[in-house]
């Protein structure tokens, strides 16, 4: 990419820049949607090869140069960097003020980039998991906190078997004196 992108590929630009609809409405729904994951593709155009097996694709300084050129690579990695932070610094918030367990679980997952690289694909890949995937992880780490603390406050349940405090309606008796 480095070597073919101006002489022989001229810059991409904006195109084949996915759209927020592009990103947010399901193929089940638009079944003409094009093609958001697109590293495959790429590799296919400057390497007129075909790629047998998944996951072919670019990073996202190499994205960048072919879109951007040289100035390209390092604004679009402050900006990236500037989302990633400021993901990380409201997750961080929400660990030491809202939700210990909640935000803890978000800063492993994301911090640790979880299963899937954040940081590394191309732009179209980075939007759609930044619009569609980490909002949707969040969403299932707040319902599994909330139906984990739901089941603490269950009378019997919760507060009986997760939790070996004495019940406030117990008289706690001190110790006998010798």
């Amino acid at each position: 990419i480095y070597t073919l992108t101006p002489s022989d590929f001229p810059f991409a630009g904006w195109s084949e820049w996915a759209t927020p609809q592009q990103i947010l409405i399901p193929t089940f729904f638009w079944r003409s949607k094009p093609q958001i994951v697109d590293g495959n593709t790429i590799f296919i155009r400057y390497t007129n090869r075909p790629a047998h097996w998944t996951g072919a694709g670019i990073s996202l300084n190499a994205d960048l140069f072919r879109r951007f050129g040289d100035m390209g690579v390092p604004v679009g990695n402050f900006v990236v960097g500037l989302l990633y932070g400021w993901f990380l610094s409201i997750a961080y918030r929400w660990y030491h003020r809202r939700n210990a367990v909640a935000g803890l679980v978000t800063i492993i997952f994301f911090g640790a980039q979880g299963n899937f690289g954040l940081l590394d694909n191309t732009c179209n890949q980075l939007m759609y998991q930044w619009m569609y995937i980490v909002p949707k992880h969040i969403i299932g780490i707040v319902i599994c906190c909330e139906i984990a603390r739901a089941i603490v406050k269950f009378p019997v349940v919760g507060s009986l078997f997760f939790n070996n405090r004495v019940p406030a309606t117990h008289q706690i008796t001190p110790p006998l004196a010798a």
